[in-house]
């Protein structure tokens, strides 16, 4: 683990980057956003004690979104190895990770579900099939 420390306007991960290593934030805030034909799609504002970078750390994929510094960030960089050493040593760890892991996923199906929402109203409006 080690500390780093990012200033304002910083990209910290870049969207279908290959990456090794997952972020703890220790202070400041940081954006979490997708480009999506040039323009930025926010997904998310994260500061103290949120962590990010865990998918492609987990999954082995690329990075599924831009993160940048949105004031000067202090973070805890977090390697694969350093967090299952961590995780045996401390189980409650994975729980903590899992419920937030989890709210993610709740915000998210509830984002969708909303969408779909919308998606149908516009269609009975316009009446377009």
């Amino acid at each position: 683990m080690e500390k780093r420390k990012v200033k304002k306007g910083q990209v910290i991960c870049r969207d279908n980057t290959r990456g090794e290593e997952m972020y703890i934030i220790l202070s400041g805030q940081v954006w979490v956003y997708k480009t999506i034909n040039e323009e930025r799609i926010s997904l998310a504002t994260m500061s103290k004690n949120d962590f990010f970078g865990e998918l492609c750390l987990l999954l082995g994929g690329p990075r599924t979104a831009t993160v940048e510094a949105s004031e000067d960030v202090e973070l805890l960089v977090i390697n694969k190895e350093t967090l299952l050493k961590n995780i045996q040593e401390d189980p409650q760890l994975a729980l903590r990770m899992l419920i937030r892991l989890a709210k993610r996923l709740e915000k998210s199906n509830n984002l969708i579900t909303s969408l779909e929402g919308e998606v149908s109203s516009l269609k009975i409006i316009y009446a377009v099939k």
